[in-house]
């Protein structure tokens, strides 16, 4: 059998008529062999019918029309159904003929029960699920077991909020948090500072030894120390305490790579392993529930159903298992509102998507075919549900995506060529399955605007095309409107890729900036440029910079009035074109000033009481704590808005010595 003749057939000819009775139940006849009559479905236009011939425009147009659909149409179209494969043909009929006629007849009073039976399994199931792998978890010693997504931390760049990170003292916290199953694949996406380099596509954990920063993802970092598993998840205690001057080393443990920092930090990490009895029901049961519910929901062709039910029922109980349950998701309340958020217009989407493709390509009465709906619908689903939390163990697939930035790394680009050419492969197959049957030619309009519209569009607005895994999905679902087992695989992969995609990531733009396309991750913002000096370091612990009004006048005090005495206009001009209004100096990755003047000291700081502990500790014991570098650098702040960094700055208080690296470098 080829690749284009999904029933079996002689694609060359019209498909043989289907046979007028195939099985006969004690309940009447039971036709099985053609589901093209189903009223669930959306007829396919076929050459020549009705309004696709062009019979309702005036005779020279209806000319014109008719010889361009013909351009896209085979002359002899066959139409593609479902026909039974030989070595399934006699299971899938009695299947089929003991369910509709002896077990459960639809609509009847037994169909209905096993309904009501099997949907409450499954909620059943889904709530014990969430509740032993979330919400039941006990610490001795503690009242409330948090549960945390497995990149949350105890603390930021900017402290406690926006405030300087000095009112986060006296950073003593302990707390009881349960960590969930498969942390491995989370992956820092956007760049997070380690002094003068960057992190991205890999764990934030600094630190090694059960000795880490302050702001280390808790879960990677506890599985790095071997007090959880990534298997199971489970319940630590995890401790943040005043940092004592030490710096952090970095090193691979149990699948997690750790990043060093040579520098103090205010606070540090560790942990507490807590075994029973000190704590139950910790366990996350994610990867177990997958074992329950992918079965359940390929059963559900064997209940008698329409395509319409398989439909919204699987992906509803699909939807939900994200929500609450699978181990590819996060479970801590905000991530829980986000996904409910995101449900409606997801559910939207899905009706159009239901309505383009999916009730021509599922079978009108999947229990005719339920070995072949549930193992090339449902599990191609399944799996295309979870291709991101697969693909992050696998290379170049973790940081894959269809981006100017992916071309510029070698293993990336060969990647993703190859998925591009075996895309075309199947979408030049299904073109071919459109033009046999002579529905080519309503896809050829629509999709050439798109492709116009969305390639050409960036470049005219200074814009990167970046093509999210749910906007391949979305392009790519319409053709699949065949009745085609490959198209029936593809409907369920790509499906499954389109709730993924918007569960995780959401609604996507579908442009980068073209800062974004270089990885700079940056505003485009006017810099802050240092003016330090080895003596002022050394002394007193100064830090100067200025920030460029315009080509030649640099300011070190954001005050209107003084901006504007300098550059000699009105305060009303300054307000409307100076771009900041205060500075936000972080030193070691927290934030320590933030005011109008470009400029702190340290020694100022100590002596008022205004800097986190462990630096001042630093700054004070300078001379006696040997050559330890610190890293500092600034952003201008645009009411409440932290634009573009500067150049970091690594200075030594001992001896005043500075380099400057360009942000985001990692040398």
């Amino acid at each position: 059998m080829s690749l284009l003749d999904p029933d079996g057939t002689d694609v060359g000819r019209e498909p043989p008529a289907p046979a007028d009775v195939l099985a006969q139940g004690s309940k009447g006849p039971v036709e099985l062999a053609d589901l093209s009559s189903s009223t669930d479905a959306i007829a396919s236009p076929d050459a020549g019918s009705g309004d696709n011939d062009g019979s309702a425009l005036p005779p020279a147009l209806s000319k014109v029309w008719t010889t361009v659909r013909r351009m896209f149409g085979s002359k002899t179209p066959i139409k593609y159904t479902y026909k039974q494969l030989k070595f399934l043909s006699k299971p899938q009929t009695s299947i089929y003929t003991f369910i509709s006629t002896r077990l459960f007849p639809r609509f009847s009073i037994r169909w209905i029960l096993i309904h009501i039976i099997y949907n409450g399994l499954l909620l059943t199931a889904l709530v014990l699920f969430a509740k032993y792998s979330s919400y039941s978890s006990h610490v001795d010693g503690y009242s409330y077991v948090q549960t945390v997504a497995c990149a949350s931390d105890f603390m930021s760049e900017t402290g406690c909020g926006d405030l300087n990170a000095v009112d986060c003292e006296p950073f003593v916290q302990s707390i009881a948090v349960r960590c969930p199953a498969g942390c491995l694949s989370q992956v820092a996406w956007s760049y997070v500072y380690v002094g003068n380099s960057v992190v991205q596509y890999v764990p934030f954990v600094v630190g090694e030894n059960n000795t880490y920063r302050g702001d280390s993802w808790i879960c990677l970092a506890a599985i790095h120390a071997g007090v959880l598993s990534n298997a199971d998840g489970g319940c630590l205690v995890a401790n943040l305490n005043p940092s004592a001057g030490e710096t952090y080393g970095g090193s691979t443990q149990n699948g997690v790579p750790s990043h060093s920092f040579n520098s103090t930090y205010p606070a540090t990490l560790s942990f507490e392993i807590q075994s029973p009895p000190a704590a139950s029901n910790c366990v996350d049961y994610g990867f177990d529930s997958e074992g329950f519910f992918l079965p359940m929901l390929c059963l559900m062709p064997f209940l008698n159903v329409s395509r319409r039910y398989i439909y919204w029922n699987t992906l509803v109980w699909i939807y939900l298992y994200w929500t609450f349950v699978s181990p590819d998701t996060s479970r801590d309340d905000s991530s829980i509102q986000s996904y409910l958020g995101q449900l409606l217009p997801c559910l939207a989407v899905l009706w159009v998507l239901y309505k383009t493709a999916a009730n021509v390509t599922l079978p009108a009465s999947p229990t005719k075919f339920p070995i072949e709906t549930s193992l090339l619908w449902i599990a191609p689903l399944w799996f295309g549900f979870h291709l991101d939390m697969l693909s992050n163990y696998i290379g170049p697939l973790a940081t894959l995506s269809f981006s100017a930035k992916m071309f510029s790394d070698a293993s990336s680009a060969a990647l993703l060529i190859f998925l591009i050419v075996a895309v075309s492969i199947l979408v030049l197959t299904h073109l071919w399955m459109h033009f046999r049957q002579d529905t080519l030619f309503p896809y050829i309009p629509p999709y050439v605007i798109l492709t116009v519209v969305y390639f050409e569009l960036p470049h005219i607005l200074g814009l990167s095309v970046h093509l999210h895994h749910y906007l391949l999905a979305l392009l790519l679902l319409p053709p699949t409107r065949v009745q085609s087992r490959m198209s029936l695989i593809c409907s369920g992969l790509l499906t499954g890729l389109f709730v993924q995609g918007v569960l995780k990531y959401g609604f996507a733009a579908p442009f980068d900036t073209s800062l974004q396309a270089q990885e700079t991750y940056t505003l485009g913002t006017a810099q802050t440029q240092w003016a330090l000096t080895s003596s002022n370091i050394s002394s007193s612990g100064e830090l100067r910079w200025t920030y460029p009004y315009n080509a030649t006048l640099n300011l070190t005090d954001l005050d209107y009035a003084a901006v504007a005495a300098a550059a000699g206009v009105s305060v009303a001009d300054v307000a409307a074109t100076l771009g900041a209004n205060e500075f936000s100096l972080v030193v070691n990755d927290v934030q320590v000033y933030r005011g109008k003047r470009a400029a702190f000291s340290f020694a100022n700081a100590s002596a008022t009481g205004t800097i986190v502990a462990p630096l001042d500790a630093a700054w004070t014991a300078r001379n006696s704590a040997g050559a330890v570098d610190y890293y500092a650098r600034v952003a201008p702040i645009a009411f409440g808005s932290v634009q573009d960094y500067g150049q970091v700055a690594r200075i030594r208080f001992s001896d005043g010595l500075f380099t400057l690296y360009d942000a985001f470098s990692n040398n």
